[in-house]
């Protein structure tokens, strides 16, 4: 039979336990000093198994990079109580059960699982007998040790855990808990910790009596169990321990240990004395009303209690639930003859206000009235801002003036257009009040527009001022032109014609020609235009030039700010004084009937610097369209057309230009 006692610390330890077995598997170690005085260190291990049949090895090494060392002989396994201790303690005759059968099936109940390492954890001597405690005094003072525990599956063994490291010392409880909060709430003491779940599993708590003896107010460890909120979320719950029925105007004393999973005590956290007050309110005001007059609202209530209170206290809050500011400099005094009282708040911003007016006891109680809602509106708006400026800078303009002075005063708006500044072409920049006196508007820095813009001032209540008169800026153009590009050249008689694709920049202005002799190591590009050349241009015919030389040219884009383009594609031109020549061209047809072609060939008295031949076709003169390609050749074949008359030519290409034509020739 279980005591109850036990029972219920079981069903306390539940939720902890199923976060250490079903999540987990821990190895933990403790110096221990047993009652004897011998100094061992005590390794547990804890896992969702809780109890392994064919039992487990246990082993040992002094640092991360030594060899494990198996600590016993023969495997550990569970061994069952015999009947004296029995005896002496009911509830081993349940446990020997489990124990003789660990693989049972009701040893998958979990409510008998969790009583099982509930027992574990608060019993040494019983987990020894569970073969999941092991007592190991084969060691050395300041030495570290490390041990891995693993289950014996037949021939074969599976790791369950690894300890951390632990250096040999005697034994010394652990640090207090964190953060104990003992205090008092209305009629009873309350105690919250911070729960660490690797380090403790539960608290005693101790009182000190009246004769100053100390006592532990709990049979077994204290046990705090998650809760799950509407939402799934796992969080302790408030207060942790209460302690109800205590006396008004004595002092209590309290200590807290948190118990070890080897059921050892951590340090005591304390003492914490708690000084128990009269912490009952004295009864509440009521008829509590308020109304605004202006920026004034009048406050009345109503007090009929049997106690004798100091006065009354006024809170106001901008929200229903708080928080409250007491807003009297000194306590409202009770009028000895009159069950009415009054108060008058003066405010210096309008909006909606929560009031509230308590009672005040000689213990600082206070008995606290319903909220009620006052709302005091605003209808005046704030000035027109002043000194109000606009700058502009590369990709931004800054806009800045003068606070205004309104208390209630919630922002400014702020106001921009572009061209002509039109009222009615206005756009809201903030959608929201803006709080400060400078506002950076950030515009693409290629924009060369000119903005205007003007502020309006708004208090909280959305009163609006009238506006400001209108300010312009423009942004400063630092945008070059596109790099232009040189498409070619072309050979006149005295010139040399450069061609170029136009720029589409708004803002172009022109274009310069610079040249630069390519024979001259030493010299400079110069500028070959004397004018600048006009926007629209896409051509110069350069006269400055000598026959046989090379030169070089790169033309620039400049805008009407004066930005200048990156320099175009530079351009190679050879010049050569042209050659003529005084070749001559002979052409001779002849007809074949039979495959019905026609055969040209031709001869030419000059071959020098020959490019090729074209040879031209049509039926009348003159002839303009090519019949073939250049060639190399001086022969050609065309195919008879319908038997229509046709007329031929050939006309030779030499490498200065030059074209001489043959005689036309028909069929």
């Amino acid at each position: 039979m279980l005591n109850k006692n036990f029972v219920l610390t079981v069903f306390l330890i539940i939720c902890l336990v199923s976060n250490i077995a079903a999540q987990d598997k821990h190895l933990l170690v403790k110096n221990q000093t047993l009652k004897e005085g011998k100094e061992v260190i005590g390794v547990k291990w804890i896992s969702n198994d809780i109890l392994y049949k064919e039992g487990v090895n246990l082993y040992k090494r002094k640092s991360v990079n030594e060899k494990w060392q198996l600590l016993n002989k023969s495997p550990i396994k569970t061994t069952i109580f015999n009947e004296e201790q029995i005896k002496e303690d009911e509830s081993l005759e349940f446990f020997n059960a489990l124990l003789e059968n660990p693989s049972e099936e009701f040893l998958k109940v979990e409510v008998i699982k969790f009583q099982l390492l509930s027992k574990i954890i608060l019993d040494n001597d019983f987990a020894s007998h569970a073969g999941v405690y092991f007592q190991d005094d084969q060691v050395i003072k300041g030495q570290n040790y490390q041990y891995k525990v693993t289950k014996i599956i037949g021939a074969s063994e599976e790791e369950i855990a690894v300890s951390t490291l632990i250096k040999h010392a005697s034994e010394v409880a652990g640090p207090p808990i964190k953060e104990l909060e003992v205090l008092q709430e209305k009629k009873k003491v309350i105690m919250n910790w911070i729960p660490e779940e690797n380090r403790f599993f539960g608290v005693n708590i101790y009182k000190q009596q009246e004769d100053s003896t100390v006592y532990k107010m709990n049979d077994n460890p204290i046990l705090i169990s998650l809760v799950e909120d509407s939402v799934g979320n796992l969080s302790y719950p408030k207060p942790m321990f209460k302690e109800n029925r205590l006396k008004t105007g004595k002092k209590y004393v309290y200590w807290v240990a948190g118990v070890d999973f080897f059921g050892g005590e951590l340090q005591r956290a304390g003492p914490i004395v708690v000084d128990f007050k009269d912490v009952t309110p004295p009864v509440a005001p009521t008829e509590f009303s308020g109304k605004a007059d202006s920026m004034l609202v009048n406050l009345k209530w109503e007090y009929i209690g049997e106690e004798f209170i100091n006065g009354f206290n006024v809170y106001r809050s901008i929200n229903s639930d708080g928080p409250f500011e007491k807003i009297n400099a000194s306590t409202v005094p009770v009028k000895p003859d009159d069950y009415r009282h009054d108060y008058q708040d003066s405010l210096t911003i309008p909006g909606p206000y929560y009031y509230q007016v308590t009672s005040l006891d000689q213990a600082g109680n206070e008995g606290k009235s319903f909220p009620i809602f006052v709302d005091v509106q605003d209808v005046i708006p704030p000035a027109v801002p002043l000194g109000f400026t606009v700058e502009s800078d590369t990709g931004v303009m800054k806009l800045s003036w003068k606070a205004n002075l309104e208390p209630d005063l919630g922002g400014y708006y702020i106001y921009r257009t572009a061209g002509q500044g039109k009222a009615t072409h206005y756009t809201l920049l903030n959608a929201t009040p803006w709080e400060e006196v400078n506002y950076i508007d950030s515009l693409p820095a290629n924009v060369k527009s000119s903005f205007f813009y003007y502020l309006i001032a708004v208090d909280t209540s959305y009163n609006k001022s009238k506006q400001t008169l209108p300010l312009s800026a423009q942004m400063p153009d630092i945008l070059a032109p596109e790099k232009p590009f040189l498409k070619g050249a072309k050979h006149a008689e005295n010139y040399i014609e450069i061609d170029w694709i136009s720029n589409v920049d708004e803002d172009l202005a022109g274009y310069n020609l610079f040249r630069k002799n390519a024979e001259d190591s030493t010299s400079n590009f110069i500028k070959v235009n004397q004018v600048k050349l006009g926007n629209t241009s896409f051509r110069f015919q350069d006269r400055s030039i000598k026959d046989e030389q090379v030169v070089y040219y790169y033309l620039e884009a400049y805008d009407l700010s004066g930005n200048i383009s990156k320099p175009s594609n530079e351009l190679k031109v050879t010049i050569k004084k042209k050659k003529t020549t005084n070749a001559e061209l002979s052409l001779d047809i002849k007809y074949s009937k039979r495959k019905k072609t026609i055969k040209l060939s031709w001869d030419v008295t000059e071959e020098n610097q020959l490019v090729g031949y074209v040879v031209y076709k049509g039926i009348k003169e003159p002839l303009k369209k090519p019949l073939t390609g250049l060639l190399k050749t001086n022969e050609f074949t065309d195919q008879e057309m319908n038997g229509q008359p046709s007329f031929y030519q050939v006309r030779a290409y030499y490498q200065n230009g030059q074209v001489v034509l043959s005689n036309v020739k028909s069929l």
